[in-house]
């Protein structure tokens, strides 16, 4: 069964004014605002071999330390990333020395 005219209309006026794509738990943005948005991004990374190995062996070492079943991988790179951006109040020396390494690491990979 189609839609008439006037039902197409309103519809259309309805996602014009951003009313046909509600979001829960998030209230109407005005224009020129971006929508903060909720849903977690996936990131892939392809290792080497060699690469995923040290992960593999540093994350056995670290469930033996911290006496827990297992450390994904996943974890251990959002850890990272929080220390580099200087989430939870990261030591600033430290994420100064992190961020120097990484940047020299990417000069000798990027080029």
């Amino acid at each position: 069964m189609s839609e008439s005219a006037k039902e197409r209309e309103e519809r259309m006026q309805r996602a014009a004014a951003g009313k046909g794509r509600e979001r829960p738990g998030a209230g109407p943005t005005t224009r020129g605002e971006t929508a903060q948005r909720t849903k977690p991004i996936r990131l892939s990374v392809d290792l080497d071999p060699p690469l995923h190995y040290r992960l593999d062996n540093w994350s056995l070492t670290a469930r033996t330390e911290l006496d827990v079943p297992r450390v994904p991988a996943a974890a251990v790179v959002r850890v990272l990333i929080n220390r580099l951006t200087n989430v939870k109040g990261s030591d600033p020396q430290l994420r100064e020395m992190l961020q120097q390494a990484v940047m020299d690491d990417l000069r000798d990979t990027l080029r």
